[in-house]
């Protein structure tokens, strides 16, 4: 009876909460909440976006090779300043995709495939003459292909590498450059097996201004072995990549997923919100300015205030700096403070206490300023210099030692 009478008061409270209309003060705690949790998971995946480790993908020329041997796609991100392009975009860098197509019947050579390239390249060019070192695929060929260009500001974070940078930058303003590039093969060191033919394919790019000559972006030694008359196996000895290049870090997916995330929330935000923070931001900062030029300027007629009265009212510097003096002393005998170099900081105070020009305003506090008396103490001194350099002497000032 009574599990029947809990049960069946529990559905009547679900009914009632069912049929009971959300009043404004209710929806207006799920907006509220709404919102919190919104901004907290913002948070979180800016706290990520901006903190999560960026190791290294690709660390050998080895692991370049592997990777298109699989067939897997290769992003390569290249510095717009040594290549001398990209910089008309006012980019700092440009990245191309690489994928390497296995062999076919009609191509019996891998061929490679570039981003916005129309036609695969194949890797090994079986019309090289032996007795030739270099041969385009044809005498004026150009192909083109597409590169995404980037930078590293923006979004971007100063700790960010290269790579995921010009990456990042793209996938929030998708900015594409057509590039002109020209393929080459070059005939490789004769080999010790017979029937082995070993090739370098070279991807340059086209560029009549470059001044970084014929270095590739990407370099594949090849070896050929044949088969027969007709048949050939084409395998990848090696790859390397263009100098100061490199590929996108382990977690640059990550944060792809997140910039996706982020940046249409930040956008939206900016559109409806912006002029609104944008005036907050404005006043806060405009008081920030006006508290911190009130403190220093209060700061600075304090100090004026207190050393007039210091002058005229309180006791003397000597009797000051003595009384200073006597608890560095105190403190550096105690051995407390040995980290401190109290012996440093009294032998600064004592050389601002004999500075000439504290001494003058120190005179000055004392006896009043007036031209006329200015002048007999200028030529006071010059006398007694006069007179000590007459005697043969030599004027020395004696260093006060404070007890």
């Amino acid at each position: 009876m009574t599990r029947f009478s809990t049960a069946q008061r529990r559905r009547n409270k679900m009914q009632a909460s069912e049929t009971r209309s959300i009043g404004p003060w209710r929806a207006l705690r799920i907006a509220l909440r709404i919102v919190l949790f919104s901004a907290l998971a913002w948070l979180v995946l800016a706290l990520l976006w901006a903190f999560l480790p960026s190791p290294a993908m690709i660390k050998t020329d080895g692991h370049v090779a592997s990777i298109l041997r699989a067939g897997k796609s290769l992003t390569r991100v290249y510095p717009a300043e040594k290549w001398h392009t990209g910089r008309s975009y006012d980019r700092r860098g440009f990245a191309l995709e690489y994928t390497l197509n296995p062999p076919t019947a009609a191509y019996p050579a891998p061929r490679l495939a570039i981003s916005g390239s129309d036609v695969p390249i194949p890797l090994y060019n079986f019309n090289l003459p032996n007795n030739e070192t270099e041969i385009d695929m044809n005498p004026d060929f150009e192909f083109k292909a597409v590169a995404r260009i980037g930078d590293r500001d923006g979004a971007n974070l100063p700790w960010f590498k290269f790579a995921d940078s010009i990456l990042l930058f793209w996938w929030i303003h998708r900015e594409n450059m057509d590039m002109s590039l020209t393929a080459t093969w070059e005939l490789g060191e004769d080999s010790d097996v017979p029937g082995v033919q070993n090739q370098r394919f070279e991807i340059l790019l086209f560029n009549p201004h470059a001044h970084s000559g014929r270095e590739p972006l990407v370099s594949i030694d090849t070896s050929m072995v044949r088969h027969g008359k007709e048949g050939a196996t084409v395998d990848v000895v090696s790859a390397s990549l263009g100098e100061e290049s490199d590929s996108p870090t382990w977690t640059y997916p990550l944060r792809v997923a997140i910039i996706l995330v982020l940046a249409p929330t930040s956008i939206f935000v900016n559109d409806w919100f912006g002029p609104i923070l944008s005036a907050g931001y404005s006043a806060l900062g405009t008081a920030l300015i006006i508290a911190i030029g009130v403190l220093i300027y209060g700061f600075i007629i304090l100090a004026i205030v207190v050393s007039f009265w210091k002058c005229f009212r309180g006791p003397s510097l000597e009797t000051m700096v003595g009384r200073v003096q006597g608890r560095l002393d105190m403190w550096r005998e105690s051995g407390r403070f040995s980290w401190a170099r109290i012996d440093i900081i009294q032998d600064g105070l004592d050389r601002i206490h004999e500075e000439a020009r504290v001494q003058a305003v120190l005179r000055v506090c004392r006896e009043g300023w007036h031209p006329e008396r200015e002048r007999e103490r200028r030529a006071r001194e010059q006398g007694e210099e006069a007179e000590a350099i007459e005697k043969g002497g030599v004027k020395i000032r004696i260093r006060r030692e404070w007890v």
